[in-house]
């Protein structure tokens, strides 16, 4: 079975900022079967071990702004680092009649030449089991837990924050007819921070999401869906006693189409409201939404466009979310079954919206302004080994005193597998 381009999305067109250091798992393979001219290439066991590796240079590490006086900020003049990663990992496809279970979990070890402080050890593992009832019934349950060290790009400070974050979720779909499907499903979240000092950041949630579509013979669909959600941040500095929850309801537009047999689209448009329990400054009620488009122009060639406005959490000193708008586009081209070259660049502007009730009065929220791009070039001479070179650059603006900032990363990567 061929791998849709939709599946892999994400990954292309999510701005290459939400990746601390690229992988070889950033990179979509031919042998994926995302490509029309390559077949997808059927592992050869259903359960297959790796070790992987990678160097990185970061020219700002931290992301300080242009005019930060780094010797008093880091006691050294030089912002860059070069870091070194090893890991291993396991990753199994189970299938047993109409059930299907999915294993992940690797574990890597990061190494920092210079802000050796920031030596950890991260990992990522997760559990799907993907069900079948007869005809009729079907659906996801599954667990998911990692251990990542917090992005740079808005704490801006030689700050080690380590985020556990776990996730539970299970769905279930059902076919009224051949035509009509309802659905449901629950979604929690749980996170935990290493450093003290972060308390405004998102400390659980609990989403239930009910909806239905109509469903085409191809399986393209159009319904709509209602989510509620209900949230706590880990606490707010000055506000002693302050309750943190949110209840947030989401009325949506959904659509999953295959336009033609070269292009899909799948789609989110709808009504977001936001209501905190106190300090209703801080409320949000606007339309939010995504669309994610998937063309493949030619039989090598596939491009991915996306553009979203979205609430975020964040974790920032007073803010508790922001508003995120962006786009994004990324160009992929595998002249061979063992090459590839894809490219992604995007444009964010992120709005704080989570601080109003935080700032004195008259002073306008803090709104920044990113842009990037990154180009990467994979190579996999075997079905085993997988290596890949990448290059970003990145530069945020910012109405914020100090919140600008650049940064320039190399990276090199490989994997081999068992």
């Amino acid at each position: 079975m061929r791998l849709s381009p939709m599946t892999a999305l994400a990954l292309a067109c999510f701005p290459a900022a939400a990746f601390a250091y690229q992988t070889t798992d950033q990179i979509m393979w031919p042998a994926q079967g995302i490509y029309p001219a390559y077949p997808r290439e059927v592992p050869a066991r259903p359960v297959q071990a790796f070790v992987s590796g990678g160097l990185y240079h970061d020219s700002n590490l931290f992301r300080l702004s242009d005019g930060a006086n780094t010797q008093a900020l880091l006691g050294t003049t030089q912002r860059s680092d070069d870091i070194r990663r090893f890991g291993a990992g396991l990753k199994a496809d189970l299938r047993f009649s109409q059930q299907h279970l999915l294993l992940n979990a690797r574990i890597d070890d990061y190494r920092y030449s210079r802000f050796s402080f920031l030596d950890h050890t991260g990992y990522n593992a997760d559990a799907t089991w993907r069900w079948r009832a007869g005809r009729l019934w079907s659906g996801n349950v599954g667990y998911a837990r990692r251990r990542l060290l917090s992005a740079f790009g808005v704490l801006q400070a030689p700050v080690r924050d380590m985020i556990t974050e776990t996730h539970a979720f299970a769905n279930a779909n059902r076919m009224l007819s051949p035509r009509w499907r309802v659905r449901g499903g629950v979604d929690r979240y749980g996170y935990n921070y290493s450093n003290p000092q972060v308390t405004t950041s998102l400390d659980r949630s609990t989403a239930v999401t009910v909806g239905g579509d109509y469903v085409t013979p191809q399986e393209n669909s159009v319904g709509a869906q209602e989510k509620y959600t209900v949230g706590r941040y880990a606490g707010t500095p000055g506000f002693g006693g302050l309750d943190n929850r949110f209840h947030e309801s989401e009325l949506s537009a959904v659509a999953s189409w295959r336009v033609t047999g070269k292009s899909q689209f799948v789609g989110r448009i709808g009504y977001t409201n936001r209501k905190h329990e106190q300090l209703s400054e801080r409320d949000y009620h606007g339309v939010t939404g995504r669309l994610d488009y998937a063309w493949t122009p030619g039989a090598k060639t596939l491009l991915n466009f996306a553009a979203w406005r979205e609430l975020e959490a964040i974790e920032n000193a007073l803010a508790n979310y922001a508003l995120s708008q962006g786009v994004s586009f990324g160009p992929h081209w595998a002249p061979t079954l063992r090459t590839v070259v894809q490219a992604n660049v995007f444009r964010l502007k992120r709005e704080y919206l989570g601080d109003a009730a935080l700032l004195p009065a008259g002073t306008p929220e803090r709104v920044d302004t990113v842009r990037g791009a990154n180009l990467s070039f994979g190579y996999s001479p075997r079905r085993f080994l997988r290596v890949s070179l990448g290059l970003e650059r990145g530069t945020q603006g910012s109405n914020y005193a100090g919140g600008d900032y650049t940064y320039d990363l190399v990276s090199a990567n490989a994997r081999f597998l068992f």
